[in-house]
């Protein structure tokens, strides 16, 4: 069960909100068009754009959260862990949006991997109790 009460609440639920609207938003294309760089983004993109970087941030403070929240040593320093690995993930993926390296989606990978990993962990420490 991912916890429901506390700091984490709030953003838990940006999150959700966040993850449904990048959904609506739809990208017209699959290479996600950058509305600020390419001649043939939609105002739709701009939306998808918009909102995803909101809820990536927003998945980027949760760790810092957990972090802060945590009972033990041992789960303060687990989540302090995925939390700089889920920033530094993030900062290549900003890094990096911008590029025309074909490549370029790789970062973003490797920070929503770290992201889903939270989610995993934090399910996993609920149900040991």
């Amino acid at each position: 069960m991912i916890p429901t009460s506390g700091p984490a609440r709030p953003l838990l639920r940006a999150a959700g909100v966040g993850t449904l609207l990048a959904g609506v938003f739809r990208s017209s294309n699959v290479r996600c068009p950058d509305p600020t760089r390419d001649a043939d983004a939609t105002s739709e993109d701009a939306m998808h754009a918009a909102v995803s970087i909101a809820t990536f941030i927003v998945w980027t403070a949760l760790p810092f959260v957990d972090a802060s929240q945590s009972g033990s040593t041992r789960a303060r320093i687990g989540s302090l862990v995925l939390a700089v690995i889920t920033a530094a993930g993030f900062a290549g993926a900003a890094a990096t949006a911008r590029s025309d390296d074909r490549r370029k989606g790789v970062a973003q990978r490797f920070f929503l991997g770290s992201v889903f990993a939270r989610y995993v962990a934090t399910a996993a420490r609920a149900t040991r109790g």
